[in-house]
C-alpha cells in the first residue's frame, strides 16, 4: 500500500502514549522534553558505538570477519531480494560476533540505578534504601568468574551455546533495562 500526505496513519507517537500512560502523576513539558532527547541520543549513540566497535573487530579478526560473510551469503545469497526478518534470525553467528562486541565493549560501561528499598547482596553487603548504586558493566562482562580464563580475547563462539551468562548485560537487565527514567524522591 503506497501512502500519499494524505494518508492517516492509526498510530500514536512515543510522546502521546508517554502522556496517556502518566496518568495522575502526568509528566511535566520539560520532562517530557528531558524523556525524548534521552530517548534520541542514548538510542543513537549507543547504537552507533556498537556498530563501530563490531567493524573495528572484524577488521582485526579476518577469520571472524570470514564466517560472517560466508554466513550472509549461505542465508541471503547473492539475490535481490529485500532482507526479511526471517533471514536476520537466521544470522546466529554473525549475533554472537555483535552479542561479543558488547560484551568487550558495552556502548553504556556503567549504569546508575536507585534503590527503592534495602538490598541483601550475596557477599552478605546491605545496600540500604535510597542509595544511589553504580554498576560497572565493563567489568561484569570481564569477569573470569563468568567468562572463563579467556575473558579479554574477542571469542564469539562462546555465543553460540544456548548457555549464555545472566551476567552478560549490555543495556542493563530487567525491569528497567536499557534507559531509565528519572527517579522522583518522595519529596518531589
Amino acid at each position: 500500500m503506497a501512502l500519499d500526505h494524505n494518508t492517516k496513519l492509526n498510530f500514536k507517537t512515543f510522546i502521546e502514549l508517554l502522556i496517556e500512560n502518566s496518568k495522575d502523576d502526568a509528566y511535566s513539558l520539560e520532562e517530557l522534553r528531558d524523556e525524548s532527547v534521552v530517548l534520541l541520543v542514548a538510542g543513537s549513540d549507543t547504537t552507533a558505538v556498537g556498530i563501530c566497535t563490531t567493524i573495528l573487530l572484524l577488521s582485526q579478526h579476518t577469520d571472524v570477519q570470514e564466517r560472517v560473510y560466508k554466513e550472509i551469503i549461505d542465508v541471503i545469497g547473492d539475490s535481490n531480494k529485500p532482507l526479511q526478518l526471517g533471514d536476520l534470525l537466521k544470522l546466529k553467528y554473525t549475533k554472537a560476533v555483535i552479542n561479543e562486541s558488547l560484551r568487550l565493549y558495552p556502548p553504556t560501561p556503567f549504569i546508575n540505578r536507585y534503590c527503592k528499598e534495602d538490598l541483601k547482596l550475596p557477599s552478605g553487603i546491605t545496600i540500604p534504601e535510597g542509595t544511589d548504586v553504580i554498576i560497572n558493566i565493563w567489568g561484569i562482562h570481564r569477569n573470569p568468574q563468568h567468562w572463563g580464563e579467556d575473558v579479554n580475547v574477542f571469542n564469539p563462539d562462546r555465543f553460540m551455546s544456548k548457555q549464555i551468562p545472566k551476567a552478560f548485560v549490555p543495556f542493563s537487565y530487567g525491569l528497567r533495562n536499557c534507559i531509565v527514567p528519572p527517579k522522583r524522591h518522595p519529596s518531589a
